[in-house]
């Protein structure tokens, strides 16, 4: 089986509208003189490369962590629109 990585990078890829964009901070770096290089980031859960759970529209639905992983790999079509 060929396995394609159709993942979208986070800090480019188009949010639904009304998510707030994935943001990152530079809390500290060694090219300014800190002893270290450290980095805050925020997105919205919703963000990127991302498979909607059923309890994210239907009350009493699966999480994700209830969904197989078999059930994600298989055949498919990847378009690019």
């Amino acid at each position: 089986m060929r396995i394609y990585d159709i993942s979208q990078e986070v800090f480019t890829c188009k949010v639904f509208p009304g998510d707030p964009a994935p943001k990152r901070k530079i809390l500290a770096s060694m090219d300014k003189g800190d002893l270290y290089n450290l980095t805050e980031f925020s997105m919205c859960a919703h963000n990127g490369t991302h498979i909607d759970a059923p309890k994210h529209f239907i009350k009493n639905g699966k999480a994700v962590d209830e969904i197989p992983l078999e059930t994600l790999v298989g055949r498919c079509f990847v378009a690019e629109h």
